[in-house]
């Protein structure tokens, strides 16, 4: 987990972990990021993303992946700012 602080309050926090696979190598992956909704526009969200690529090269990344549930069209343009692409569609099934 990293924080994005300003003063004793919490801005921005991510949840992240490092996955190997064939295809990409190491992948830095944000399972969860999310920024105080006060901080949104701020620039606190920026700066975490920010910290968070430069943890991945240190951590021998070439790739920073997310996933982002369709109906959060704010952080999708948040993430297109940033220079992020959908590579590819994520398929899932509930099954009992």
């Amino acid at each position: 987990m990293t924080l994005a602080v300003e003063g004793n309050a919490v801005r921005s926090l991510a949840v992240w972990r490092l996955i190997d696979n064939i295809c990409e190598g190491r992948r830095f992956h944000f399972d969860d990021l999310v920024t105080d909704v006060q901080a949104r526009s701020r620039g606190a969200g920026a700066r975490l993303l920010a910290a968070l690529e430069e943890r991945a090269v240190r951590a021998g990344s070439t790739v920073v992946a997310l996933d982002s549930g369709t109906q959060r069209v704010g952080a999708h343009k948040f993430y297109f700012g940033a220079g992020y692409v959908i590579p590819s569609f994520s398929f899932r099934k509930t099954i009992t």
